[in-house]
């Protein structure tokens, strides 16, 4: 199975740019690369690319730049997040495996600071970040970003207290509620690129 997805994955790197594809691994011994090029980078389904207008400009102007100058793209991509320590590389090849690449590999960064922190430190504490809607429970939750980064502070607290540290592997296994998101975070706000405490990160056992 491990070789067959390999293949099938391989396959799928050589592929150009130019196509929509699909990668199609089937629950077998055998998998399936399916690959479709009738559809143009420029059109998709029934409307244009070049129409859709958003913050950032055109899409198709957008998507074509992160292909044809992926480097300079996403470089001016991180410089919206915050970063614990801005990356002087954006792009390097990996020294031990030459197909293999790294980005932004001198540069400190976390997740979890990215989704909660920042915005609460722009005022947007207030703002629904989170909306739960079961149709199954027919349950309704919405929760703001300072209500989540509450949450998810006490909640990597109390993993640290149970000796959780960077780099530790931590199983989630839950349904898709808000409390698997903010376990997520959690442990994303332990990780090893947190490089400095904040006051909630920790609780007591009590």
């Amino acid at each position: 199975m491990v070789s067959s997805i390999y293949r099938c994955c391989s396959h799928t790197l050589t592929a150009t740019n130019s196509c929509w594809r699909r990668l199609s691994i089937k629950n077998s011994s055998r998998s399936s690369c399916e690959f479709f090029s009738a559809v143009s980078s420029r059109r998709f389904a029934s409307f244009d690319r070049s129409s859709i207008k958003g913050e950032f400009g055109s899409y198709a102007t957008e998507y074509d730049a992160s292909i044809n100058s992926s480097e300079s793209f996403w470089k001016e991509a991180a410089s919206a997040l915050h970063w614990f320590r801005e990356p002087k590389i954006t792009l390097q090849r990996d020294p031990n495996n030459s197909h293999l690449y790294d980005w932004f590999p001198d540069g400190k960064i976390n997740t979890c600071y990215n989704c909660l922190d920042v915005h609460v430190q722009n005022g947007r504490g207030d703002q629904t970040a989170l909306i739960y809607d079961s149709p199954m429970t027919d349950k309704k939750e919405e929760y703001t970003y300072s209500e989540l980064l509450t949450k998810v502070s006490k909640f990597a607290g109390a993993l640290q207290n149970l000796g959780v540290e960077p780099g530790d592997r931590v199983v989630i296994y839950m349904p898709l509620i808000p409390q698997a998101a903010i376990a997520m975070l959690a442990c994303a706000r332990i990780g090893e690129f947190l490089t400095f405490p904040f006051p909630q990160l920790r609780v007591s056992s009590d």
